[in-house]
């Protein structure tokens, strides 16, 4: 006899009971009651139709919505959608009696114990994680049922509103808490920056009187100098006229002459001179 399988999909054939052959799709012949296709009742609706012909397309379960505790010892609910291809129908057939549930059962344990290693944060964080460890986990697992696992997505993760009101005061908590770091880092940040400029104002001043004092004694040694040279080429051209006793006596009387402006400027001083003696006397009143 003839019969037909449709594109997409392939046949198991049997035997007198014991495995033939995989019939790809297209037309082929058999032997009825030698040959027969091997029936799937166990796997309902899921990749398969009309109780043998296996569809060979991309598939999706879904595992039924747990309980799951997490490492802190929090409840939550989830479950996970999970991509998969028959690659192999005679593996898919033969491996495991109840493919679609395995494969469901399979994803929902592994998924139970990730989340009991992880706490509730972390949980929430790393979720794209959970997904890549879930589907690690299930693909060797599932390629000896002759299956390829194209994906793996937790679709549900929820809590109670008692967990949501600890989660968000735990969060204000922390919060607060990193304001008030925040703020102290701030008046700490500006004390310091306070006291550098304190500290650069005070260097700054030090080196400006430092300069203004080493700029006065090199002005007054100048002074000095140039003094120095003025009088001795005044003292030069004046004995030149007068000859060096002379010259001598004005210059004595001149350096009288200055001392007694300097020790005159005070009103307090009063100043005797003695023309016989010729000295002078300063007292204090």
């Amino acid at each position: 006899m003839i019969s037909w399988i449709p594109e997409g999909h392939a046949a198991v054939i049997e035997s007198f009971g014991r495995f033939h052959h995989v019939q790809e799709a297209g037309f082929y012949l058999y032997i009825p009651g030698m040959l027969t296709t091997k029936s799937l009742p166990a796997w309902g609706s899921t990749a398969n139709k009309l109780g043998y012909l296996i569809e060979k397309s991309e598939q999706q379960t879904s595992t039924p919505t747990r309980h799951c505790q997490t490492k802190d010892n929090v409840s939550i609910r989830a479950n996970t959608s999970i991509g998969w291809q028959i690659i192999d129908p005679k593996k898919a057939v033969y491996a495991t009696d109840r493919l679609p549930s395995m494969i469901s059962d399979l994803a929902l344990n592994s998924l139970r114990a990730n989340i009991g290693a992880l706490s509730l944060n972390e949980v929430f964080s790393s979720r794209n994680q959970l997904n890549e460890k879930i589907s690690s986990e299930l693909a060797e697992t599932v390629s000896n049922w002759g299956i390829k696992l194209t994906r793996v997505e937790i679709q549900e993760l929820t809590y109670t509103d008692e967990i949501a009101k600890a989660m968000m005061t735990k969060m204000i908590a922390e919060q607060n808490r990193q304001a008030d770091i925040a703020q102290a880092q701030g008046v700490a940040e500006a004390d310091r920056i306070k006291s550098k400029a304190e500290a650069f104002s005070i260097e700054l001043h030090a080196k400006a009187q430092a300069n203004a004092t080493l700029i006065t004694a090199e002005a007054d040694s100048q002074a000095m100098q140039l003094k120095a040279e003025a009088e001795s080429i005044y003292l030069m051209k004046l004995k030149e006229e007068v000859g060096p006793e002379q010259a001598a006596q004005i210059l004595s009387a001149e350096k009288q002459r200055e001392g007694l402006e300097r020790i005159t400027q005070n009103p307090a001083h009063k100043v005797f001179l003695n023309p016989q003696m010729n000295q002078t006397f300063l007292t204090k009143t």
